[in-house]
């Protein structure tokens, strides 16, 4: 299997509007959540998210994943320290790569132009790694 990756950008708090958070920024998230809102297995958030500019097209560099999905953010860093100011928000690049035996291991780490763009919003960069060997020899068992 070759290797996946994919971004976004995720804002979280104890409790906001998702809708007021697409028409400040006037864009749209692919995925938003209310305090109470039920998650898939039936228990309730409880908390607000608001996730947006996932980018699914794997690049060995990943930074080329990332530039896709904060490109349309880059010109609201007002309007997202604003968001953070008055829900207390706290926001993440989320970093998703699943990495397979035998395939060359992806550049993660963010170049300059993405850290800065984290460091005027305050978002925190999170690389969840998942180890893809599902059915291969060896491979250790995910907690059910």
């Amino acid at each position: 299997m070759a290797n996946e990756c994919y971004t976004y950008f995720r804002i979280a708090g104890d409790d906001f509007d998702p809708d007021v958070i697409s028409a400040r920024l006037g864009l749209t998230p692919f995925k938003a959540h209310r305090v109470g809102d039920l998650r898939g297995d039936g228990t309730p958030f409880d908390f607000a998210g608001w996730c947006f500019g996932r980018c699914d097209e794997y690049d060995f560099d990943a930074n080329v994943q990332i530039r896709k999905t904060i490109a349309p953010l880059l010109t609201k860093t007002a309007e997202l320290r604003a968001i953070k100011e008055e829900f207390g928000a706290v926001f993440f690049l989320e970093i998703v790569p699943t990495i397979h035996g035998g395939e060359f291991t992806p550049q993660l780490g963010p170049d300059e132009d993405v850290i800065r763009f984290c460091y005027e919003v305050g978002a925190t960069i999170d690389i969840d790694l998942y180890l893809g060997c599902e059915g291969e020899p060896g491979c250790p068992r995910r907690a059910e």
